[in-house]
């Protein structure tokens, strides 16, 4: 008799969303970004440390998420586009 495995779906509650982490370069902030990229979210990550948030948007493509680190450019090599507001 041969035993089939079959993988196990990981549930992705977040799966279509997207989250935004500011402080994501260390402590609280980059454990709940880990943990939302799990969670099936794509996840912005925001932080004064430019080098520790690419380190950590690698780090979580590498396992299968989707991370960018705001102000980062796209896949195609765009840079990011903001929209100037006027007050007064």
């Amino acid at each position: 008799m041969h035993t089939r495995i079959t993988p196990r779906r990981v549930p992705t509650p977040l799966a279509g969303q997207v989250a935004i982490v500011t402080g994501a370069s260390s402590g609280i902030g980059e454990a709940a970004a880990r943990e939302f990229a799990r969670a099936g979210a794509a996840v912005v990550l925001a932080a004064r440390r430019a080098e520790r948030l690419r380190a950590l948007a690698l780090a979580i493509e590498a396992e299968g998420g989707a991370a960018r680190g705001a102000g980062e450019p796209s896949p195609g090599g765009e840079p990011p586009r903001y929209q100037q507001q006027q007050t007064g």
